[in-house]
């Protein structure tokens, strides 16, 4: 072997190990693996309720859908994490067959940095409500709490044209939600979620490259303070 073909061989293990270290390989985490099938149900519903949303009535059913998949998924053995999802999607785009065949029926399809960067505001969503001793609200709870807001926009309307609803009325249409009960956060990351499919693709990339970046560079995620 001659000296040139000599340098070579010994340097061919340390470029390959520095590839490595450059770029991390992805491993499905046993907590997937584990629960596969409720990890594919909820992509599933998370494209299915992004592909349409908007901040109102309509999409309040998919968003309370997604929430409680995931709450199930944090409280099963072993437990598995918002953000570990929204990595999980961004690394490994799973294909979803029947998104995939319903395609045409949507408006947009979002692509996985959509539902990476989604599943991080969910993560602060849930953190948020649970430093404040709150619940998430349920799909009926949601949806009186958005007719009580389009009341009130209404009545104020009404009340700029002369016209005075009275609040017997306003009382018997509406119907509070208990203090426990996290609505106006609620509302707040519907607006979030819709803000976050407004984006430019390349905005969306580079959100969610920030957002995983340790995961992204193999070192352990930043913990939320």
């Amino acid at each position: 072997m001659n000296r040139y073909a000599l340098v070579i061989t010994l340097l061919i293990p340390n470029l390959i190990h520095s590839m490595e270290l450059a770029e991390p390989k992805y491993v499905t985490s046993e907590n997937i693996i584990t629960h596969r099938k409720l990890v594919h149900a909820l992509c599933s519903s998370t494209y299915l309720m992004l592909a349409e949303f908007k901040p109102q009535l309509q999409s309040v059913n998919a968003l309370v859908n997604v929430i409680d998949q995931m709450n199930s998924l944090k409280l099963a053995q072993p437990p598995i994490r918002e953000t570990e999802i929204g990595f999980f999607i961004l690394k490994k785009n799973p294909t979803l067959t029947f998104v995939e065949s319903l395609k045409k029926s949507f408006s947009c399809t979002p692509d996985p940095a959509v539902a990476s960067v989604f599943f991080s505001r969910l993560a602060a969503y849930n953190d948020d409500i649970g430093k404040k001793a709150l619940v998430s609200p349920n799909a009926i709870q949601a949806s009186n709490y958005l007719k009580a807001q389009n009341i009130e926009r209404i009545v104020a309307k009404n009340a700029d044209r002369g016209i005075v609803i009275p609040q017997q009325i306003i009382d018997e249409m509406t119907i509070p939600a208990p203090g426990s009960v996290g609505v106006s956060e609620f509302l707040q990351l519907m607006h979030d979620i819709a803000n976050i499919i407004k984006d430019s693709p390349e905005d969306t990339l580079l959100s969610a490259e920030s957002i995983y970046h340790n995961e992204l560079n193999g070192k352990a995620p930043m913990v939320s303070q």
